[in-house]
């Protein structure tokens, strides 16, 4: 196997292991969020590359998908694709299909590329001493900026603090984007594991958009990360206008993402 390869899904495994609460089904283990039942925060991943052939990875698949129904949770995959090639056959025939195939793309200090500022932009950083307010403008940022079906209201704002503390805590970096006093875009990336970490959660308000922001945000997380020891910046691009961005601060795509997730019963 490509050990570059290699390296990024043992870090996409870290970086879950700090986020969420696990359980194991070998040859996968499940990834549960416990405060919030969002597809795109409780997925499973294979501890290794999985045969089209094994039967072990097929029981265990019936197995999975009920400790996601006991957890209350769509069953659903990511891994990368060129880690283990066969386990979309096994899927498919468990009853999932493809949700996403993106590019993984990669960025080290020597190819990041900052662009210009943006005009009355600035960035804060979260600390453990942060206020509350950016704690919670970090969390509505996200929700408003992808869209979420869930409405922001103040009932989402009940522990926020607490838990991007403890983000902090495991060197995570969470960061708010403010223009002329006011937040309305966000990133992250994930807490560094042998060399790698994951830029995340980039997110501009709607009215926000076309203005050079997220690609400057961006620019400044991932020189962030690699200020902190990281050698290897990585993201998954949502889609083509996405890729242009950032190829144009300097990533290249690497590997494909991918995710499955169960069919829905009609």
């Amino acid at each position: 196997m490509n050990h570059a390869i290699d390296r990024l899904q043992a870090y996409l495994r870290y970086s879950a292991t700090t986020q969420y609460r696990s359980i194991t089904v070998p040859p996968f283990t499940v990834f549960i969020q416990a405060n919030d039942p969002l597809t795109f925060f409780n997925y499973a991943i294979p501890d290794a590359p999985i045969s089209a052939e094994s039967a072990e990875a097929q029981e265990s698949l019936e197995l999975l998908k009920a400790v996601f129904i006991r957890e209350n949770r769509t069953p659903r995959f990511e891994f990368i694709g060129e880690y283990t090639p066969e386990l979309p056959i096994l899927l498919e025939k468990a009853g999932f299909t493809e949700e996403s195939s993106l590019p993984l793309m990669l960025c080290t200090p020597e190819s990041l590329v900052m662009p210009p500022p943006v005009a009355g932009f600035t960035v804060t950083r979260l600390q453990a001493d942060s206020p509350p307010d950016v704690s919670i403008a970090h969390s509505r940022i996200g929700y408003m900026g992808f869209g979420m079906d869930v409405e922001w209201s103040t009932d989402h704002e009940s522990g926020i603090p607490e838990q991007k503390a403890r983000a902090v805590a495991k060197r995570m970096g969470l960061f708010v984007g403010y223009l002329n006093g006011e937040a309305m875009a966000v990133a992250s990336y994930g807490s560094p594991y042998n060399g790698i970490s994951e830029l995340a959660g980039v997110a501009t308000l709607p009215t926000y958009r076309r203005r050079g922001i997220a690609g400057y945000l961006s620019a400044v997380v991932t020189a962030d990360a690699f200020a902190q020891g990281v050698t290897i910046a990585l993201l998954s691009a949502g889609d083509e206008g996405a890729t242009r961005v950032y190829e144009r601060i300097g990533y290249r795509t690497g590997a494909m993402a991918v995710a499955y997730i169960a069919k829905t019963e009609n």
